[in-house]
């Protein structure tokens, strides 16, 4: 996760008295700068909306009249998604809220599968091998065992969630060898009453890529007149979400 996590750094010699006294925060500008941020999500190292919100850090810096440089860096496992989608198309048909999980192989072609809700892990694995499997995300990472059993099969697709949270991504060292999405606990509820009812079909893309990529950290100096250094930072990326907690709120906290 660090090598594709980057930070911009906003060096401050202590400021003066006078330079403090002037110092004023608003609540409504970091608010912007929040809202600026998620528009241009996922934000994901070394890409295109990575290197905008780059650019809006600088000039931000550079318009409060701060000595400000930019530093680029090679990252070598940039994620590039080129075309993504989840949908359920029998009995009903409808899109579903997800996030693909970081590093998740695409798919050849368009996925037809029939949807599978796993609730433990099964004696017959063969059973899931051409299907799209639903499971609680604990139950598959669980000691690791079924998910590593999974690389073997694979299953068409993985469907994974957190009860009761919203879509999630995170990186794990361990891949079920096919595509695995995180989906919303209110997606997941609807599936779940559907399968109740019967057979549910699911259709899915995911056309992604892996290359060496260029980043950057975004950096400002504000003198002092004292000769201690504080450092402030926030990193300006985000991994597959629009990253409004993580971090566009540290970033507008640093700006303001």
């Amino acid at each position: 996760l660090r090598s594709i996590l980057l930070m911009f750094i906003f060096v401050a010699i202590l400021c003066s008295p006078a330079l403090a006294s002037r110092a004023e925060v608003s609540g409504g500008n970091a608010y912007e700068h929040v809202e600026f941020l998620t528009s241009i999500a996922p934000r994901f190292a070394g890409t295109e909306a990575e290197s905008i919100a780059a650019s809006y850090i600088e000039n931000e810096f550079r318009s409060y009249g701060l000595e400000t440089w930019v530093e680029n860096f090679t990252i070598e496992n940039s994620y590039i998604i080129e075309e993504n989608w989840l949908r359920v198309t029998s009995p009903e048909q409808f899109d579903l809220t997800f996030i693909p999980a970081v590093y998740s192989p695409s798919t050849d072609n368009i996925i037809i599968g029939r949807l599978v809700r796993v609730t433990e892990k099964p004696e017959n694995l063969e059973q899931l091998r051409e299907c799209v499997i639903l499971v609680e995300r604990n139950i598959l990472v669980e000691g690791k065992n079924f998910l590593r059993t999974l690389v073997d099969l694979p299953p068409l697709a993985v469907l994974t969630y957190f009860e009761n949270w919203p879509p999630y991504s995170e990186i794990w060292p361990d891949s079920p060898g096919a595509p695995l999405f995180w989906i919303s606990g209110e997606d997941v509820q609807r599936l779940i009453e559907l399968l109740e009812q019967g057979e549910v079909e699911v259709e899915l893309r995911l056309k992604a890529r892996i290359e060496r990529s260029t980043s950057r950290n975004v950096v400002a100096k504000l003198p002092g007149g004292s000769e201690e250094i504080i450092t402030v930072g926030a990193h300006h990326d985000s991994v597959l979400t629009p990253g409004a907690v993580d971090d566009a709120s540290g970033v507008a906290v640093v700006l303001e």
